[in-house]
């Protein structure tokens, strides 16, 4: 399962809202911009990022995932001043290690498996 899933358990996983599953070329840009701006001032241990591309997800089937009766992730309207279309998604606290091991493996699958580049 990709890195980028476990976001989600302490920090959100940082995703844009959009009323299609198409991918804006603003976005790639962006996360070109991301990666060259963690590139430029990352630790010297760290290993440097490279954009790939976007994975898309439908913001109501995360929202629907459930283990015993219980959502296990949250969608919250992050907006940036930079990005109004920032959202982050949250594992939702007070679950147990399996159902929050859970979440990340069901989100992961919720999303596309191929990044789409721009």
């Amino acid at each position: 399962m990709p890195a980028l899933f476990s976001d989600a358990k302490d920090k959100g996983l940082s995703c844009e809202r959009g009323g299609s599953l198409k991918i804006e070329p603003e976005t790639h840009e962006r996360g070109r911009l991301q990666a060259q701006g963690f590139n430029q001032t990352k630790p010297e241990d760290r290993p440097e990022r490279v954009y790939v591309g976007s994975v898309t997800a439908s913001c109501g089937l995360i929202r629907s995932l459930l283990m015993n009766e219980k959502r296990l992730l949250s969608v919250y309207d992050t907006a940036l001043e930079a990005n109004v279309a920032h959202s982050d998604v949250f594992e939702i606290a007070g679950r147990t290690n399996s159902e929050k091991k859970q979440a990340r493996k069901d989100i992961a699958d919720a999303f596309s498996k191929i990044p789409v580049s721009g």
